[in-house]
């Protein structure tokens, strides 16, 4: 193979030959373009740790990341870009940094780039960008293609060699940074041409298709050359792979964003036809799974990169967006709920529990999943991959960077009502907890504690910046989604989470260091949440949550909640029928049932069966009999049936219970008195509202 140095020395000479005014049959340009990328085959790869830029130092790249970066791809990059040398760690431009640097230069030389460092003259590209994308698609099929097969083989190696090929795994080679540096210098040089053809008097005819494909290629070789590689890697906590997502990220934010959003600017202002939407979909796609990545990996190493990571993907991909906004992105989960609402009508959702799980079932996990925006929105894009770009929007990336952004502040929109901020903000919480609880994701014990912490943090922050106030108001979007507590602006999948996680706490799990993460934050947020909803969302919301729970010991906590939404009721309503107090007695029906048939009449004589299965109960009855009174400090009068048979039923039990207890001698009885108080003030308030 012909070293890039020799191809370089002959290319220049070539050149020279030509400006002499000597006879060339024709411009080999393609060929050497071919000839340098399959040279670089056999050089070794370039690490931060063994490369370095004269003073030792990275400059700032001329786009994209304005903080400094040692990794590859910024060597590479500064290099391509900016005409900056590579040299080794000693200082000197030998072996293969030679050789690398040797192939940069001719690859300037064959795009255009401009001769010297600071020089801003550049001349049209020696190969058309179309060209030099289709040779990089060419050249990528050679490079590493995750198809698990290094997986496949970790659990037959011998011990000492998994950790090698964990690495081998994980990282990206320069070869394939490389490459995605030319395809997105492709897509820059398609805008420029574009801009040169547009600035002159002729009238040639712009390719808008040709450079729509552009794009979409280059985000389709990021997401196989570099994502589909580091989600190899997600167990991995090794260096290689953190070097790897600093690669990838600035890959991502410097390069191919940059000149995606260059080229799409283009496509604004003179070709509204083009299809923009697409290729920001598909970059938002990359976005996403790259967040994710670098949360679940980093965040165990360096939580502060990571954060910071994860800002310059919002600042560089997500907000110079143009069709796609950032409220569209946040608001995808409520969309994308719609449109699978929308295409499974007719579906009965199976709510039964398996009472052998250990947690209450999420039946509610909706994904933003494949969303797209305008002609594709709501679309299942997973069998729809335009130019080989996937539109797929992951759920948990887009979950994790909405933390990052409201942790920061900086990067969040201030032109919103609470009520916006609620529903933008308020599904991503869910998301997070899902994602930790999901047992399908290889998270280990102390990631998926890391994310249950963020998702804790982030409803929170949410709460306190909406004024914990919930889209309720009829002309807000998505509002009419608060009327289906199940929905993404529904309570009833954020608590089912959140009970999950205080169920699976341990009494010991304070000393995780971590304040958001205990029972009575959980307990805290629990109730602040649903203090955002009217009562009766809040009642038909734990009624649902009844009917998933199985566990007994949850049920008195389930029904304690209900008591901040009886009491608001009784303080805004007395006489109105607003459905709180029907829902509430459908919701108790089973529980008053169960004390109605402890209850035995002999000879005029009120007595109680079934000790030991009211015991077992004594929680859940004494819940029931304090909401039934709540329900009649909010009514004035009487005549409503329903509940003055429930209550005829609850003192018929306390004239029961107060003859066990009269002659009870077992001193095990004495947690009885505790709903002995609780009945006796349930008959004192109904014969006060009798007389009234």
């Amino acid at each position: 193979m012909t070293p890039p140095s020799d191809l370089l020395a002959a290319f220049v000479d070539a050149k020279a030959g030509s400006s002499r005014g000597e006879k060339s049959d024709e411009d080999h340009s393609e060929e050497v373009l071919i000839a340098t990328l399959s040279s670089c085959r056999d050089l070794a790869d370039l690490s931060p740790s063994s490369s370095a830029f004269g003073q030792g130092t990275l400059p700032t790249p001329s786009i994209g990341f304005s903080r400094e970066q040692s990794c590859c791809s910024s060597i590479l990059g500064s290099a391509l870009f900016d005409g900056i040398e590579i040299r080794d760690g000693d200082g000197d431009a030998g072996g293969d940094g030679q050789e690398w640097s040797a192939c940069i230069r001719l690859l300037r030389l064959i795009l255009g780039l401009p001769d010297s460092v600071g020089d801003k003259a550049s001349k049209r590209s020696e190969v058309p960008p179309h060209i030099v994308m289709r040779t990089v698609m060419d050249h990528s099929l050679d490079s590493f293609d995750y198809d698990g097969g290094d997986e496949e083989n970790m659990d037959t190696c011998d011990p000492c060699d998994r950790e090698s090929v964990s690495c081998s795994a994980c990282s990206i080679d320069t070869k394939s940074i490389l490459l995605m540096l030319l395809s997105s210098a492709s897509v820059r040089l398609t805008a420029s041409d574009i801009r040169q053809t547009l600035a002159s008097s002729t009238d040639s005819k712009i390719r808008w298709r040709r450079a729509s494909s552009v794009a979409m290629e280059c985000i389709g070789l990021y997401q196989r050359l570099v994502l589909e590689r580091l989600g190899g890697s997600l167990l991995s906590t090794s260096e290689d792979t953190c070097l790897a997502l600093i690669d990838a990220t600035t890959l991502l934010g410097t390069y191919v964003a940059g000149a995606i959003y260059d080229l799409l600017s283009m496509f604004r202002k003179h070709n509204s036809a083009a299809p923009a939407e697409k290729i920001e979909a598909g970059l938002i796609s990359a976005t996403s799974m790259t967040a994710r990545f670098v949360n679940t990996v980093m965040a165990r190493q360096n939580p502060m990169l990571s954060q910071q990571l994860c800002l310059d993907l919002v600042r560089y991909c997500i907000a110079p967006l143009g069709s796609i906004q950032l409220d569209i992105i946040l608001l995808s989960p409520l969309r994308q709920w719609e449109y699978d609402r929308v295409g499974s009508i007719g579906d009965v959702d199976d709510s039964s529990e398996d009472e052998e799980s250990d947690t209450i079932t999420f039946t509610n996990a909706h994904s933003p999943g494949d969303m797209m925006f305008a002609e594709m929105v709501c679309g299942n894009s997973s069998t729809d991959n335009p130019g080989g770009m996937k539109t797929h929007w992951d759920n948990a990336g887009i979950a994790l960077l909405v933390y990052h952004i409201l942790v920061d502040r900086t990067t969040l929109p201030s032109v919103y009502s609470p009520e916006f901020y609620y529903a933008m903000l308020y599904p991503h919480s869910g998301a997070l907890l899902h994602l930790a609880q999901n047992v399908d994701e290889e998270l280990d014990s102390e990631l998926r504690f890391a994310i249950i912490s963020n998702g804790i943090e982030l409803l929170s922050l949410t709460l306190d910046l909406s004024n914990s106030c919930g889209p309720t108001n009829g002309s807000m979007p998505y509002a009419r989604l608060c009327r289906d507590v199940e929905s993404p602006l529904g309570p009833v999948g954020t608590v089912q989470l959140l009970l999950n996680t205080a169920v699976a706490l341990s009494d010991t799990s304070g000393d995780q260091n971590n304040i958001n993460v205990s029972k009575p934050k959980i307990l805290g947020l629990i109730r602040k949440l649903f203090h955002c909803y009217p009562s009766l969302q809040h009642v038909r919301s734990v009624a649902s949550l009844l009917q998933r729970c199985p566990f007994d010991y949850l049920e008195p906590v389930l029904l304690d909640l209900l008591r901040p939404a009886l009491l608001i009721a009784a303080e805004t309503t007395k006489i109105k029928d607003d459905g709180v107090e029907d829902e509430t007695l459908e919701l108790l029906e089973s529980v008053l049932g169960e004390m109605k048939s402890h209850v035995t009449v002999d000879d005029g004589d009120v007595r109680l069966i079934d000790i030991d299965g009211l015991m077992s109960r004594v929680e859940q009855y004494t819940c029931a009999v304090s909401l039934v009174r709540l329900l009649l400090i909010r009514r004035e009068v009487g005549g409503r049936t329903r509940l003055d048979s429930a209550v005829a039923t609850l003192i018929d039990f306390y004239v029961g219970l107060c003859n066990i207890l009269e002659d009870a001698t077992n001193a095990d009885l004495f947690q009885l008195h505790l709903l002995l108080d609780a009945l006796g003030e349930l008959e004192r308030q109904s014969a006060s509202t009798s007389r009234s």
